[in-house]
């Protein structure tokens, strides 16, 4: 469980770093597109696993309000890495002011 703890940690940093770090333009062009385009192919892999896994939790007997709550919460989650991913294509698609 720490293991997982400490690698999503480091993940949901990384994410914001791209993000934050293309938007300040220290970033340069090439890595910020990569790095959006790396969080967008890992978040594209994300949304097809939660929805695949949430059609088959949702047909269990168990399943109920908790559940749904983890899978919008997750979601949110994903927002957030579609998100960074936007603001790095827009440092490479938008001229960068000083």
């Amino acid at each position: 469980m720490i293991l997982v703890g400490a690698v999503s940690t480091a993940w949901w940093y990384f994410v914001g770093q791209v993000g934050r770090s293309s938007w300040a333009g220290k970033m340069s062009r090439m890595i910020s597109l990569a790095g959006a385009l790396l969080l967008l192919l890992i978040q594209a892999g994300a949304w097809f696993a939660m929805i695949s896994q949430s059609r088959l939790i949702s047909q269990e007997a168990d399943f109920g309000a908790r559940d749904i709550f983890v899978y919008v919460l997750a979601g949110f989650l994903l927002i957030g890495g579609l998100i960074s991913a936007g603001y790095a294509m827009s440092s490479v698609i938008l001229p960068r002011q000083h």
